[in-house]
């Protein structure tokens, strides 16, 4: 987004062992479908790779393998989006919608269609004797299209392209 590639590299044994990492990207099942989160918070932990500090993490209820998939909640934020949108004269509260012109507080505001999922994954888990670690598959995700950032007028007219490929950690 804004041309900037964020990515941070995950693994079984930081997320299983419950270690609280600043850069994470995590998928799992959840109540109410699956949520996929990629939080780059410090560029300088070791498993940073590029980008600049951002939150994003979305749902997807009753997912399924295909195009045909659509985001119910969507929460994006960090200081370089701010900063950017400020620069642009964007609203400062990051909303977004597909629909160039679209209304303020309309339905379809921050919210995503057409996700392509090409596999849930699969978790990983303990051996039994709880010696070794058997990693699971990545939950696979992609999506690209043309979104609309509010201008100060409330109006989505501050075109960028969102571009997102999701290879994360299969969780629960």
């Amino acid at each position: 987004m804004f041309d900037v590639i964020n990515r941070v590299e995950g693994n079984y044994e930081d997320f299983f062992s419950g270690q609280v990492e600043t850069n994470t990207c995590l998928t799992g099942s959840s109540v109410g479908g699956w949520t996929s989160s990629l939080v780059l918070g410090d560029i300088s932990e070791d498993n940073y790779v590029s980008g600049q500090n951002v939150y994003f993490s979305f749902r997807i209820p009753n997912g399924q393998i295909g195009a045909n998939n659509s985001t119910d909640i969507i929460i994006l934020n960090g200081p370089y989006i701010s900063e950017y949108l400020q620069e642009i004269n964007g609203f400062a509260g990051i909303r977004f919608s597909e629909i160039e012109g679209d209304i303020w507080g309309a339905e379809s505001n921050n919210k995503l269609t057409n996700i392509e999922i090409t596999d849930f994954g699969e978790p990983g888990y303990l051996s039994n004797d709880m010696q070794n670690f058997i990693e699971g598959r990545s939950f696979k995700a992609s999506y690209e299209k043309t979104v609309y950032f509010a201008s100060n007028e409330f109006v989505f007219d501050i075109p960028t392209l969102l571009r997102f490929e999701i290879n994360t950690i299969r969780g629960l």
